[in-house]
Order: structure tokens, then sequence, then C-alpha cells
């Protein structure tokens, strides 16, 4: 609904297959903000993969809001992030991958000048963030998060003044079930939680975990084999060895 009305997906629809991504942010983003802060946003953001010190104070940020105001692909010289929060000392910008990578990269070490994705938006984020603390997540699916995240780093692409972390879907997942299992959710918010639950799982989100093995009685005892009749191999060892070495297979 949400990148329906942003007009990321056309009334008729004829273009979702190349905006699964957009859909993707706006449902489960969208869904969050009728969650109280503390129930939904606050636990995933904290979720979130920082550096120490930087998760330090991503936590003290949270500890001390008590909501986001939620704005979906702004436009900016740079580009165009696919979600921006922000409070009264924080601002918080979220770029969200499903079934591509990034957008744009270079060789550029500079990040002020540099044309990679999550570069640019460090600059927004850099450009707009006043005297608010400012944090850079990027969330992808979790065999893309982490080598992104760390090869970005490696690459100085990030402003020194943006905290810069990563997040996956699972581990989004994660964190919503065990709001769920939590016990302490009520109408409408139980409903809320399972229909991200389930969208996630449809999505196909979840951890592998362990192996499912179902099998019959397992036999503690040895197995003896015994044979009547012994084997007799025979080799020709007259051949002429006419190369450089010589192999049985």
């Amino acid at each position: 609904m949400i990148a329906e009305i942003h007009g990321k997906i056309s009334s008729s629809g004829s273009n979702l297959s190349d905006r699964l991504e957009d859909k993707l942010t706006g449902d489960v983003f969208g869904t969050l903000r009728y969650l109280p802060f503390s129930l939904g946003l606050k636990q995933i953001l904290n979720a979130t993969t920082f550096a120490d010190q930087q998760k330090k104070e991503l936590q003290n940020v949270l500890a001390n809001e008590e909501s986001f105001n939620y704005v979906f692909w702004p436009r900016y010289d740079e580009g165009e992030p696919d979600l921006i929060l922000e409070s009264k000392n924080a601002i918080i910008l979220i770029e969200v991958k499903y079934q591509s990578g990034l957008s744009s990269d270079d060789e550029i070490e500079d990040p002020e000048e540099s044309r990679h994705q999550l570069a640019r938006e460090s600059q927004i984020l850099n450009r707009i963030k006043g005297n608010k603390k400012a944090f850079l997540i990027f969330l992808a699916k979790q065999s893309d998060a982490a080598p992104i995240y760390f090869n970005t780093l490696e690459r100085n692409k990030i402003h020194e003044n943006i905290c810069f972390g990563y997040l996956s879907w699972s581990t989004v997942l994660e964190t919503l079930v065990g709001i769920k299992n939590n016990g302490l959710l009520a109408f409408p918010n139980d409903i809320i939680i399972n229909d991200l639950i389930h969208l996630l799982l449809k999505k196909g989100f979840e951890r592998f975990k362990s192996f499912n093995i179902t099998s019959g009685e397992i036999y503690s005892g040895a197995f003896l084999f015994n044979s009547q009749n012994t084997p007799r191999f025979a080799f020709n060892f007259s051949q002429t060895i006419s190369k450089n070495h010589y192999e049985y297979r």
C-alpha cells in the first residue's frame, strides 16, 4: 500500500515485478508504524550490528526516544534513500535491498566524491543531520548484508560523522518472532506482528537452524560382514613402461 501511495508501484500493478524491493519496504516498515515504538521498531533497530562504540551510541539514542517520524523514498540530489527515520535527537537512514545489489559503485576513496550508493547516502545524512546523531543502516538478505557492509567499511566509503551498521531480513524475522513469543502481545498488536512474521517467512527469510531427520530406531551394536569366497586380485607386471610414470586406475 505504501509503495503504491508513493508512486513506486503503478495503479495497475504493471511494474510490480520491478518494484518488489519497494513493496517489501512499504509492507514491513509501513506496518511497523502501527505498532508502539517500544514494541516493534525499537527492538528491530536494537538488533542492528554496529561497531562497539557506535552500537552504544544507538542504544543511548533509542533509550531516550519515544517515537520516530517515517519518511519513505525522500529525494535528494545525491539519490533517493528507501527510508529516513527522524526523532528529536537522531536521524536514521535505512537502505533496503531484497533481490538486487547496490545500485552504483566506483573506486574513488573519498566518500564525499564517491558515487558508491552507501557513500552517497552517508553524504546525504551528513548534510541534513544538523546537531542530531546520524545512523546509516544497510538492510539486505543474510548472504548479502554482512559482506557488503564489511567491504564498504574496508574501502572507507562512509563519512566519518556517520555511524554505519547492517541488518539482515533474517534478523528482522527472528526479532519479530521473539516479540511474539514473549507472551505480552494484545489485540491488535498480535495480529500485526503475526502478519509481518508470515510475510517474511513467505519471502524465505527464515535462517537455517538444523536438519530435521526422521528415522527409525538406531541400532547401537556392530555389524559384521563375512564372505565365504576370498577375492583375488591379479595385476599384469609384464608391461613395458615407456613413459615417465605408471598408474593403476
